[in-house]
């Protein structure tokens, strides 16, 4: 057998160029870690910030909805038909994000067209939830007005955030 001297591998790298392979940071959250820090450096930190609120905010929102569905199925024993109707009546409120946009933008509250809306419908949503863990509803209806509520404040938020983050 002859060996093609031309296309030699060095044992060294592995063939593999230097100036292409990634510098090793050690485990993955140091990685992260270095990743968050340079998009601090390269964009608005309050921007950044702000940013990554409103998108755990909404996270926290899908884990609502989980626990929700949960709730209905274990505890008020409804069966998939009306559970998906309550669940269609929460999410009715996102279907009006284009109302929202149009309040937020020409009704400014205390001065503030959007900083005011962001306060006011954080509290609005937080004082539902708020109703919904102390008292443990046990009328479907009675959710799904309290998560109504929860929902349309949520949606507010999420079209002021993106105005924001726009502009």
């Amino acid at each position: 057998m002859s060996v093609n001297k031309d296309k030699k591998v060095d044992q060294k790298n592995d063939g593999f160029d230097e100036d292409l392979v990634p510098p090793d940071n050690g485990p993955w959250y140091c990685s992260f870690c270095v990743w968050i820090g340079t998009i601090y450096t390269r964009f608005d930190p309050p921007f950044i910030t702000f940013f990554m609120f409103e998108n755990f905010h909404h996270g926290l929102w899908i884990m609502v909805i989980l626990a929700v569905k949960d709730y209905f199925k274990a505890y008020l024993g409804l069966d998939p038909g009306e559970m998906q109707i309550y669940m269609s009546l929460i999410s009715l409120p996102w279907s009006l994000k284009i109302l929202y946009g149009l309040i937020s933008d020409n009704v400014p509250i205390c001065g503030t067209r959007r900083k005011s809306w962001l306060i006011i419908m954080g509290l609005i949503e937080t004082t539902a939830l708020f109703i919904l863990f102390f008292t443990l509803p046990e009328d479907p209806i009675i959710v799904t007005l309290l998560l109504m509520v929860a929902s349309m404040a949520i949606a507010f938020i999420n079209v002021v955030s993106n105005a924001i983050m726009v502009i």
